[in-house]
């Protein structure tokens, strides 16, 4: 998809004006809650004074890094990051809650909008399109196991690689009747353990540890370790309430792209690597559940 021409200036070391100061509160929006080396500034009112000095070059750079961008030469400010400063990349996310999680992934090309180019980020998400996702996000995938045939995702299916992939590395399993039900929703606790279980087991997960939501008794049998363990490895996002888990109700495409973009920076962390950039580390947000 292409990116949109804003007709933004290039910026670098030394500029000074309007649009460095637009540039400086950008950065300091994008980038709250991100240790970024070399600007111990960024937060401090004092930054946003209109001059491109060195702090502002390395919060420049921190969120090249961050959000996957492609750098510019020499550090300069380009289209491509007013793009992602401004969460241009797709038309339907600006000022929405995840366009920090979207807008990062969406660089590092693992999600990809609709036919117009709009990204949907409220719509729910089908099994299938979780399964193109995984396989996108945790490329290379390890095959862990053989693949299965489902009698209702022929080879001729567009995620049939995707989902027979997703099956393999064991991220997503069929049901009994030998289906895999690419349509169907996936449910917020299903999209919680499968993220969990790519960060592999904690010794500390207790039973307690699910306190901290008010509808924990609505959480399956089978996906109540997952949470636990989800929960203590940073990934859980709860909109609009961070303390309601919401775990049977189908999950939102953005909702999907905040616990994966963190779970990403977490899997590249442990030491494992992938073909596509990651989020040096993991982008924050009010409603992300703390540990």
């Amino acid at each position: 998809m292409p990116l949109p021409i804003l007709n933004k200036p290039e910026l670098a070391l030394g500029d000074n004006g309007a649009a460095v100061e637009e540039l400086q509160m950008l950065l300091q929006k994008r980038l709250a809650g991100i240790t970024v080396p070399g600007s111990p500034n960024l937060q401090s009112p004092g930054f946003v004074d209109g001059d491109f000095g060195a702090g502002t070059e390395a919060a420049a750079i921190a969120f090249q890094e961050q959000f996957t961008l492609p750098p510019p030469p020499d550090g300069i400010v380009g289209n491509v990051t007013w793009v992602a400063l401004l969460h241009r990349i797709f038309p339907d996310i600006q000022s929405h809650w995840a366009a920090n999680y979207i807008t990062q992934l969406g660089f590092a090309e693992v999600i990809q909008g609709d036919d117009l180019g709009k990204f949907n980020p409220d719509a729910s998400i089908t099994r299938a399109q979780f399964a193109a996702l995984l396989a996108r996000g945790f490329d290379p995938v390890a095959t862990q196991r053989p693949g299965k045939e489902f009698s209702d995702v022929p080879t001729s299916h567009w995620a049939y690689t995707a989902i027979q992939k997703a099956y393999k590395a064991g991220f997503l399993s069929g049901y009994d009747d030998g289906t895999f039900k690419p349509n169907l929703s996936i449910l917020r606790q299903d999209v919680i353990i499968t993220l969990a279980n790519t960060l592999g087991t904690r010794r500390d997960g207790s039973e307690a540890v699910l306190n901290r939501y008010t509808d924990a008794r609505s959480i399956s049998n089978y996906a109540r370790n997952g949470v636990i363990l989800a929960t203590l490895h940073g990934i859980v996002v709860n909109f609009p309430q961070i303390n309601t888990l919401n775990p049977t109700r189908a999950a939102t495409r953005a909702e999907v792209a905040a616990m994966l973009s963190r779970s990403l920076t977490f899997y590249v962390q442990k030491g494992f690597n992938l073909s596509h950039p990651v989020a040096p580390q993991p982008i924050d947000s009010a409603f992300v559940v703390k540990p």
